[in-house]
């Protein structure tokens, strides 16, 4: 899982995002990744990313979604991209165990909530507060309990 968390990192510093909040349509942009958004799949369906048959990457979400779940959407669907897994089928709501959506949420959560970033605003601003810190990087309460949890081990 510490491939997913360096390939997050060297995608964030190939492109210098210095803010809090990652841009992941400028990401997508940059990395030639087209994101489409939907409210035409099923409310279990997430999202799903797929190459097309002209070589493009094409990540599919549900618009149906909350706000902070489309942007965790979308940096998992990115991860799979590139972590080079197979896209064979649609993320569905429900929690998958394989080793490629862990390692996908593990790249999401690196993505969206960088580790010297979070350091930074844990540590040295003393911004502790688990919805503080998921209006910065504008993710889900569930999403930053997670990521304090592992940088911090409370």
């Amino acid at each position: 899982m510490k491939t997913a968390r360096l390939a997050a990192r060297q995608l964030l510093k190939n492109y210098s995002f210095i803010d809090y909040v990652t841009n992941l349509y400028a990401i997508a942009a940059k990395t030639g990744i087209v994101i489409y958004k939907t409210d035409k799949l099923p409310d279990n369906v997430l999202g799903s990313a797929r190459l097309t048959n002209t070589g493009i990457w094409v990540i599919v979400v549900n618009s149906n979604q909350i706000f902070t779940r489309l942007r965790f959407t979308i940096a998992h669907e990115i991860g799979h991209i590139v972590l080079n897994h197979s896209h064979s089928e649609y993320h569905l709501a429900t929690p998958h165990n394989t080793w490629q959506e862990r390692e996908a949420n593990i790249f999401a959560s690196e993505l969206l909530m960088p580790v010297t970033k979070f350091k930074d605003l844990y540590f040295n601003r003393h911004i502790t507060d688990d919805l503080d810190i998921a209006k910065y990087f504008k993710v889900s309460k569930q999403a930053a309990d997670i990521r304090i949890s592992e940088i911090t081990g409370k």
